[in-house]
């Protein structure tokens, strides 16, 4: 998985997902092989520009006093990653793939993310997922 999310313009993880407010960096994401933690993501060296986490919750983060965003989205985005769509809230799972696909079509047609997300919520009237870092810019080569 590290080596799809370091060479990937685009990466969508649709999973179960995990904040940890006492240890934000060991908020996960539930993958078939096991968790991937945000821990796991500071190897990376060149990460997608656009991380898409169709997952509960995996867009909080924690900052400490040193100023830090930690949490899965706050990690992709320090490490690089331009763009981060992610749930803020419990999601269900079929509310997240209906919103998903309309998101998808939308950059597909070369909307910028922040665009796609918020016309895809008011399509489709799922909401809880936030666009973070550049997404009024749209995807390199659209």
């Amino acid at each position: 998985m590290l080596r799809a999310l370091d060479s990937a313009l685009v990466v969508h993880l649709a999973a179960h997902g995990f904040f940890d407010a006492r240890s934000p960096m060991l908020s996960s994401i539930d993958l078939d092989d096991g968790p991937l933690m945000a821990y796991d993501l500071c190897r990376l060296r060149t990460p997608a520009w656009l991380v898409v986490l169709s997952a509960c919750e995996v867009g909080l983060s924690r900052t400490p006093a040193d100023g830090a965003v930690l949490g899965l989205a706050g990690t992709f985005l320090a490490r690089g990653t331009a763009c981060v769509v992610a749930g803020l809230v419990p999601v269900r799972d079929d509310d997240t793939a209906t919103l998903m696909a309309v998101f998808h079509d939308l950059l597909a047609a070369g909307h910028p993310p922040a665009h796609a997300l918020t016309a895809a919520s008011a399509k489709t009237g799922v909401f809880g997922f936030a666009c973070l870092g550049a997404g009024f810019t749209a995807l390199p080569g659209a």
